[in-house]
């Protein structure tokens, strides 16, 4: 492969984040996303990007449809990019940020794309709790509520967490490991804020 092949990231921005229920509680995760594809976009130093593609990835989609549940689509719009930008959202829980620039990739090097976005954005604060059962209405008896996230690392099977910790010991990735990476991400987090 001679680098003209290359897929390179020419600009990145990462999403501000906070704690469960803290001050960004009322921030959505498509405006999350579209704040960070307009900084990596403007750190480009361009009017206008010819983007052929945007992927973005999610977990929580009960948050997602207090808004939207096309969630890329309203990306694309609400970042101004062009109406004809293709879009995907995508729900692989923790993995969805890393599986829309892996999907970004592909599409590069496929040849389908030469310009793509890879967003990912949540914001669990946001979750709302269901009501599964008023649709039709209820005549007597108390509604049925059930938490989303609750799903996620509570309920009948493992919390993600312990499923993350499984496949950490899977593949042979130590927890001293784990915490370098951790550390590291959260060094470039602070370096970052400049």
């Amino acid at each position: 492969m001679s680098a003209r092949d290359d897929v390179v990231i020419t600009s990145c921005a990462r999403t501000p984040f906070g704690r469960f229920g803290g001050e960004m509680k009322e921030i959505s995760s498509l405006d999350l996303g579209v704040m960070a594809v307009r900084e990596a976009l403007s750190r480009l130093g361009r009017d206008s990007i010819p983007v052929d593609e945007l992927y973005f990835g999610t977990c929580v989609l009960a948050e997602n449809a207090l808004e939207t549940n096309v969630l890329a689509r309203q990306a694309v719009l609400k970042s101004g990019l062009p109406p004809g930008v293709l879009s995907l959202t995508i729900d692989r829980a923790c993995c969805s940020s890393m599986t829309a620039l892996h999907l970004g990739y592909r599409s590069i090097k496929s040849g389908e794309a030469a310009v793509v976005v890879a967003v990912g954005s949540e914001n669990m604060s946001r979750a709302p709790f269901l009501a599964t059962d008023v649709r039709w209405g209820r005549r007597l008896g108390p509604a049925g509520v059930i938490d989303p996230m609750y799903a996620l690392g509570y309920a009948d099977w493992n919390p993600v967490a312990v499923d993350a910790g499984e496949v950490a010991l899977e593949y042979g990735v130590g927890r001293e490991e784990q915490d370098r990476w951790a550390l590291r991400s959260q060094q470039y987090y602070n370096q970052a804020l400049g």
